[in-house]
């Protein structure tokens, strides 16, 4: 939960591999906004500042229907074969 109006937030994340990381919000189940860029997760590392703060940009999940993820926010060309969990029309969904 944030402050007041324009107060910044901070974010931690643990972790040690370097990977991809991307955002979504959550509402009853459903996924209705997503991250429009991936950024990369490094161990220790500090990025944005009070000063230049790191801008996360949403964009509602309507523009993902029909299209397939993965849970790591990579889209996919087509419904996947392996067995997972994905991300479809903005819903969990596990494909056996």
């Amino acid at each position: 939960a944030g402050g007041e109006a324009g107060e910044p937030l901070y974010l931690s994340i643990g972790g040690e591999k370097r990977q991809g990381i991307w955002f979504a919000i959550e509402r009853n189940g459903d996924i209705v906004a997503t991250t429009a860029e991936l950024m990369t997760f490094e161990a220790d590392a500090v990025v944005g500042s009070p000063d230049t703060p790191t801008a996360i940009s949403f964009a509602s999940a309507d523009n993902a229907i029909g299209k397939w993820y993965t849970t790591g926010g990579v889209q996919l060309q087509k419904r996947p074969a392996q067995k997972g969990v994905y991300i479809y029309n903005g819903k969990k969904i596990v494909v056996k």
